[in-house]
């Protein structure tokens, strides 16, 4: 179906309807009576696309997803008076007024602020669950949390899994991190980067912070003063493997044509790759939180740089506090959403991985929050992996197999799975495009059965490899295969 030459063709003179009440910004408490109403186009006739029964469904976050339905199967007269259920509290809703058995929807124009003042309460069930797999399994678990907060109150949850703070640093005690150090052109009584309770003046005013940060400010230091320099580096920080992410507090209004890069090496700054460049359109008169993806330098070695540039202008700066960098598990997913009702209890689902991982103990989290009353709990989730990894030799296969690598394309690591179905001498080797080895995987004998070895992307040395297309051959026996694989940046 191609959609874009998808057209719709509506019988005589019927057509779709229109939601004409809560076209303003309005509220709704819950437990008032609160009236629907919208245009109704030839309601009585069978042969037009309009319906005889219309959905009336909110949207809890300013019209992203419509998954609240305050009622279903209404008779389509144009107007529906009912009595606002118990609804999380919320400042960004949207009402859809739609078709129960065709295309046709609206949605009013104004949103609508939910009133609920009863107080929930959300609670995991579970606060630690300890798990136990064999290598290269993947497994989903549930769990349960409950609302035991007042009558008439509601949470509506989302999880995901929770990060691990690698460095946090908010300048508590008003002076630089240990190994962390400034650069500038700047001269004047507080040049370059400084930690400080207020680094307002005349031209850059900072909001107040929670106390110590860190800022430029070259309306401070004058117009005769070079603040295109600026420069804030951390010390050598060793990354772990899994979703790795850097974030920070920023007050950044981008005036008189001020910058601010953000710049990550691995080579002590020989070279260098700009992950962040805020500029004009970016600019804020609040202190705005910025999160930034470093995945792609995980399990390296890294140094991060902060750049404010004044850009040959003056009378602006940057400010940031609460630096933070933090790590996600890959081997443990979850994003169950749902709504529970006064003394109700919903399951939420978790998955974990235990692909390349070896034997020993992991620990990580489950988030279940509800953003809209800030409200969380945790379930604590302790793995241990128990199995020669990847390594099922009471499966016997049929016949012999080099699977493709996964993930592929890849960074930092990939999984390379093979099959044997007798004993053989098996040779697992890496090449390059010129037919170089990089790395030798296995030469040993190996009983039957499926195997899966890991290659973190490093040659015989152990040291990286750079980006690029690799091959892997086996040979097993007479049984010889080739695949190839692509190493991103």
């Amino acid at each position: 179906l191609n959609h874009k030459n998808l057209k719709f063709y509506v019988d005589g003179d019927a057509g779709p309807f229109r939601v004409t009440s809560q076209a303003d910004s309005t509220s709704w408490e819950v437990g008032s009576e609160e009236t629907i109403t919208w245009d109704v186009a030839n309601t009585d006739n069978i042969d037009g696309v309009n319906c005889q029964a219309v959905d009336l469904v909110l949207s809890l976050n300013g019209g992203e997803s419509f998954d609240f339905v305050l009622a279903e199967n209404v008779s389509n007269t144009g107007s529906y008076t009912l009595t606002v259920p118990p609804i999380p509290p919320v400042v960004y809703g949207r009402l859809m007024v739609k078709a129960s058995d065709n295309v046709f929807f609206d949605i009013n124009n104004g949103t609508i602020t939910i009133l609920n003042n009863n107080v929930p309460s959300l609670v995991v069930s579970e606060t630690v669950m300890n798990i136990a797999l064999s290598g290269g399994e993947m497994e989903t678990f549930t769990a349960e949390v409950m609302n035991d907060g007042e009558e008439g109150s509601v949470v509506s949850f989302v999880t995901y899994p929770g990060q691990e703070l690698m460095r946090d640093e908010s300048f508590s005690d008003g002076s630089l991190p240990e190994g962390w150090s400034t650069a500038t052109n700047a001269e004047c009584d507080n040049p370059g980067w400084y930690v400080t309770e207020d680094a307002s003046s005349s031209y850059f005013t900072i909001p107040p912070g929670d106390g110590f940060y860190i800022a430029t400010n070259d309306d401070a230091c004058g117009s005769s003063s070079d603040g295109s320099n600026d420069m804030l580096y951390t010390n050598e920080i060793s990354l772990p493997d899994g979703m790795v992410e850097l974030s920070f507090q920023r007050y950044f209004t981008a005036g008189y044509n001020q910058t601010l890069q953000i710049y990550v090496s691995q080579d002590n700054w020989e070279t260098y790759d700009e992950v962040l460049n805020l500029g004009y359109w970016e600019g804020s008169e609040e202190w705005v939180k910025e999160t930034i993806d470093l995945q792609a330098y995980a399990g390296e070695s890294v140094e991060i740089a902060f750049h404010s540039n004044d850009n040959g202008n003056w009378a602006s700066g940057v400010a940031l506090d609460d630096i933070q960098l933090g790590m996600t598990p890959l081997w443990i997913s979850s994003s169950s959403t749902g709504t529970i009702q006064y003394q109700g209890v919903e399951t939420f689902e978790f998955s974990i991985s235990t692909a390349g991982l070896s034997d020993g103990n992991y620990s990580a989290s489950v988030v279940v929050e509800d953003v809209y009353q800030s409200l969380s709990d945790t379930l604590e989730v302790n793995l241990t992996v128990d199995g020669a990894l990847g390594t099922d030799t009471d499966v016997i296969p049929d016949e012999f197999a080099l699977h493709q690598n996964y993930p592929n394309p890849f960074n930092p690591s990939t999984d390379i799975k093979f099959s044997l179905p007798s004993t053989e001498k098996v040779h697992l080797v890496v090449y390059d495009l010129l037919g170089n080895v990089v790395r030798e995987m296995v030469n040993e004998d190996l009983n039957a059965g499926m195997y899966t070895y890991k290659w973190l992307g490093e040659n015989q040395n152990g040291s990286k490899v750079s980006a690029g297309m690799y091959f892997y051959q086996i040979q097993a026996g007479s049984f010889i295969q080739t695949r190839k694989m692509i190493l991103l940046k």
